[in-house]
């Protein structure tokens, strides 16, 4: 079985697409043309074992809601974490359990991006961390673009929705 986000993902979509296409100044609508990444969904298995490779059941659905081109270039990384407050920074590359810590193989590298388009992404051979906690709940995050590459309307939460990451959870089994 797999955990989506795509429902509260798109849920997201629909309001910050709302937003970001007008803005009210003074009693007026003004239209801005600018780039706007934002995760629409992830979706990953509901189980993994420690050290064991996941990233081939895992998809990551990023949206460019704005209304330029974002050009190549910018990264996607899958963190692990203990709760849902992943940073929207470069995360470090790690093999065992470091809070907010780049799984194994958990980075791509994303193509050009039109308006109004998705891309969606696997990770094959990305695998959970050696010693990832078997006694609590643990988080996979999506982050877009952590190194700031792309000048973007919004970054990191609006309405208290998360535009630039994406958490899930997943339980470590024995």
């Amino acid at each position: 079985r797999l955990r989506s986000a795509v429902v509260y993902g798109l849920l997201a979509v629909a309001i910050l697409s709302t937003l970001s296409a007008c803005e009210i100044l003074q009693g007026q609508v003004e239209y801005i043309e600018q780039t706007d990444l934002t995760i629409s969904s992830v979706i990953l298995p509901e189980t993994t074992r420690q050290g064991a490779e996941f990233g081939k059941d895992v998809r990551v659905t990023i949206y460019n809601q704005g209304t330029t081109v974002i050009p190549g270039g910018f990264a996607l990384e899958m963190v692990i974490s203990s709760d849902r407050e992943a940073p929207v920074s470069p995360a470090m590359p790690t093999t065992t359990f470091v809070e907010d810590g780049l799984l194994p193989n958990g980075r791509v590298i994303m193509p050009t991006m039109n308006p109004e388009t998705t891309s969606t992404v696997t990770f094959p051979g990305m695998t959970m961390v050696s010693d990832a906690p078997l006694d609590r709940l643990v988080f996979i995050c999506a982050v877009v673009d952590p190194e700031h590459k792309i000048d973007e309307k919004w970054r990191g939460y609006r309405l208290g929705i998360g535009v630039n990451k994406l958490c899930m959870p997943i339980d470590i089994v024995p």
